[in-house]
């Protein structure tokens, strides 16, 4: 999963101007990854993970598999108007599998855009860019991996090459 909206918290030992802290981070992260903002926060502010609530994907669908938009958009009515949907989440580092009701999970899955995907190597190939809302908290936590396993009705590995970008928090 590529990301766009991604939020930390650091605790330092002594005071730095949060301009001047961006600043340094910046000279030294990795190419592609850089801070966009920042600040000084009170020390008895709960951490910003514990305040989020929620994360926004967005992800490009073959239409091979999401069909056109009006199935697609059938598709997505169907997981939403569920009460529960069930999913084997595979958890910890002996993918131990847990069943759990992932629809309270999800808040929105909505159609944003239709378009031929650029360059050669697709050749093309339509897709339908989706957008989710995925509740995330230290309650649950949507996955879009498992919402477009279910809503398209297919195994992990067929998802593989799917890009899913978050693009808000």
């Amino acid at each position: 999963i590529e990301s766009r909206a991604e939020f930390v918290d650091i605790e330092l030992h002594t005071k730095i101007d949060p301009q001047e802290l961006m600043n340094r981070l910046n000279e030294t992260l990795p190419k592609g990854l850089r801070t966009l903002e920042s600040y000084e926060i009170p020390m008895k502010t709960p951490y910003l993970a514990s305040q989020i609530v929620q994360s926004v994907y967005r992800v490009s669908v073959p239409r091979a598999l999401a069909g056109d938009g009006e199935k697609c958009q059938a598709k997505i009515q169907k997981l939403m108007d569920s009460h529960e949907i069930w999913f084997n989440r595979k958890r910890g580092a002996d993918r131990e599998q847990e069943k759990i009701n992932i629809r309270p999970l999800v808040e929105e899955i909505r159609i944003v855009d239709e378009v031929p995907t650029p360059g050669p190597s697709k050749g093309g190939e339509d897709v339908v860019v989706l957008e989710m809302k995925l509740k995330d908290s230290n309650t649950g936590k949507g996955r879009p991996d498992e919402v477009l396993q279910l809503l398209f009705d297919a195994q992990e590995d067929e998802l593989v090459e799917l890009v899913v970008c978050k693009v808000d928090s």
